[in-house]
């Protein structure tokens, strides 16, 4: 499904009318790509820090 919607992403940005409509559509494509990231970043974080945890509870 990501191909599908690399394509409408795509597709909004070729045929936004005006330079702003362009600039809008690229800059909600990098925010959607940047917050997928930053939310697996958070996750892998969070897994760590709970294997730190039950590390420590062990000890």
């Amino acid at each position: 499904m990501p191909d599908m919607e690399r394509l409408i992403d795509d597709l909004r940005v070729h045929l936004a009318s005006t330079p702003e409509e362009r600039a809008y559509a690229r800059g909600f494509n990098a925010g959607k790509y940047f917050a997928r990231k930053q939310a697996a970043w958070c996750f892998a974080f969070g897994a760590v820090i709970a294997v730190l945890i039950s590390i420590a509870a062990w000890h």
